[in-house]
């Protein structure tokens, strides 16, 4: 199944969450910002799963975990 996601940035987290066919909801999790946090959640996404961050003015350095 293809994800669609989505990024709400925080300062010390960020919520994503997924839509998957028929735009059904199939996850929401807050996840701290820290390296280990982030990869264990990136990878739990299947490969290729396009991700829509948030442009807000700390958005740059999470780009680099995707």
């Amino acid at each position: 199944m293809a994800y669609y996601v989505g990024c709400d940035a925080h300062k010390r987290y960020s919520v994503f969450t997924a839509i998957g066919e028929a735009s059904r909801v199939v996850l929401v999790r807050r996840v701290a910002h820290d390296r280990e946090s982030l990869r264990l959640f990136l990878r739990g996404l299947p490969p290729g799963s396009p991700i829509a961050v948030e442009s807000t003015g700390n958005w740059y350095w999470l780009i680099g975990y995707s």
